[in-house]
């Protein structure tokens, strides 16, 4: 090399941005361009292994014998914690005027490419997570009508569980319940650049029928031109059931606010005539002294007391109900309780033209809870099923049990219920009564209210005309 051309050769090394240092094969460093100096510290005449990694030992990273023996240039990339630094190294043999040889490297820094690269691969895998786990179906398609990628929610929806099958499918024909939904989706969506909830009944696996909504986006190239759609897919029936179960325990919720703010009513005004209706009474006992007993009206008095005495017991069952008795729970069999009623009613039923058909488990486990409030509960029952059979007909008994609840279910052949009732039967004074033997509507949510109070749940089911069926689930005897 001319030596006029080493200067120019030097300056050049110097303005390069890339750290750039030359070592002899004994690793000393022979020159360090400013690039380098200004990362590493100056370090010519020193071990290049002590100043760029500050070892005592030639860096776990370097391939300069590698270069030295086979003279040819390599290519690596290393993280120097020391500097907090990636940097991409291009190690190439150097042959000096006097024979010997020496090594030039270069230390591109690619820290901020290799962030960027970290970055995107974390919010690659964001999205296929994102893209395997979402509950609604996630796909990208084709304009022509075939699957370019759908996650497992996707495949779940429409039953299949091979999905390199299900890419196969043309979209038009084997996907869409009609042909010409497809098109019309694919005019509207080009058209608009999206659509948003567009509803179409597409076909299962099985050849079922499911109804779907899609939210789709156009994808373009970097032309402008159409290369397909990608959006979501919510299944409606899915989500109907699933508004249906928010809004019945939304329902739930309400009833038990009913009947928390009847207790309270019901409370204060049974506190508000206990104190007066007692002083009725005491008054009547103490005129009834100064009456002789064959007076005619001493028994006007014995009436009055005796109408008053009823009035005191109506307010002991409203405060009953609005403040459950938790103390005489006691270990029951349900059976016990419903022969005992039973034998209550079995006239009444005779006379009534309704026959009785029982069906309850030998032997069951008990249930904890109040024997009275139980009573109520299946007096109100066979008081409506009465009512019910006008014309007669059959009330069915029947007890099973789980591991864990009773099941009791009282049913009867009757006029039923209509289905828009169904979801009211249980609020406070609603009632499906005829005039006749129409009473305030208490009577089911009372017993709503005691099932619930023993940690157990009362449905019905009735199809008018035909029959009704009132199931009530309790907890067994050391159940939560």
């Amino acid at each position: 090399m001319p030596e006029t051309t080493m200067p120019r050769l030097m300056d050049a090394l110097e303005a390069i941005e890339d750290g750039i240092y030359i070592i002899s094969d004994n690793f000393v460093i022979q020159y360090m361009n400013k690039a380098m100096v200004s990362l590493f510290g100056e370090g010519a005449g020193r071990k290049c292994y002590t100043v760029i990694n500050q070892a005592e030992w030639v860096c776990p990273w370097c391939r300069a014998d590698q270069v030295f023996a086979r003279q040819e240039t390599l290519h690596g990339e290393v993280f120097i914690p020391r500097v907090h630094r990636s940097f991409h190294i291009i190690s190439s043999p150097v042959t000096n005027k006097n024979g010997s040889k020496s090594q030039l490297v270069i230390y591109r820094d690619i820290t901020r490419t290799k962030a960027q690269e970290a970055r995107l691969k974390s919010s690659e895998e964001d999205y296929r997570r994102l893209f395997n786990h979402v509950g609604c179906g996630v796909f990208t398609s084709s304009k022509e009508g075939r699957f370019l990628d759908v996650n497992p929610a996707l495949l779940a929806m429409l039953g299949y569980d091979d999905k390199k099958a299900f890419l196969e499918l043309d979209l038009a024909t084997q996907v869409y319940l009609d042909p010409g939904h497809r098109e019309a989706y694919r005019k509207i969506v080009e058209e608009e650049g999206k659509v948003v909830d567009y509803e179409v009944e597409w076909k299962k696996r099985d050849g079922s029928i499911v109804q779907v909504l899609l939210t789709t986006h156009v994808r373009y190239d970097s032309k402008g031109n159409v290369l397909g759609y990608e959006g979501i897919i919510v299944d409606l029936g899915e989500r109907l059931r699933m508004e249906r179960k928010l809004n019945e325990t939304r329902q739930h919720l309400l009833q038990s606010e009913k009947l928390a703010a009847m207790g309270r009513l019901t409370s204060q005004v049974a506190h508000e005539l206990n104190n007066p209706l007692f002083g009725i009474m005491n008054t009547l006992e103490l005129m009834k002294t100064e009456i002789a007993p064959e007076s005619k009206r001493r028994r006007l008095l014995d009436m009055s007391l005796s109408e008053t005495q009823r009035l005191a017991d109506m307010l002991k069952k409203m405060l009953t109900f609005s403040t459950p008795d938790q103390v005489d729970r006691v270990n029951i069999n349900v059976n016990t309780i419903l022969e005992e009623i039973l034998l209550l009613y079995e006239k009444r039923f005779r006379e009534n033209s309704i026959k009785i058909t029982t069906r309850l488990m030998e032997a069951p486990d008990h249930v904890c809870a109040s024997k009275d409030q139980l009573r109520q509960v299946f007096l109100n029952l066979f008081s409506n099923a009465l009512d019910a059979m006008p014309e007669g007909g059959v009330l069915t008994l029947a007890t099973t049990q789980t591991d864990q609840e009773m099941r009791i279910v009282v049913s009867d052949t009757g006029i039923g219920i209509e289905k828009e009732h169904l979801e009211k039967i249980f609020d406070s004074f609603f009632t499906t009564k005829r005039e006749s033997v129409k009473g305030v509507g208490l009577g089911l949510s009372v017993c709503y209210g005691f099932i619930k109070d023993h940690g157990g749940t009362i449905t019905v089911e009735s199809t008018l005309g035909k029959e009704t069926a009132f199931t009530i689930s309790l907890p067994l005897a050391g159940q939560p």
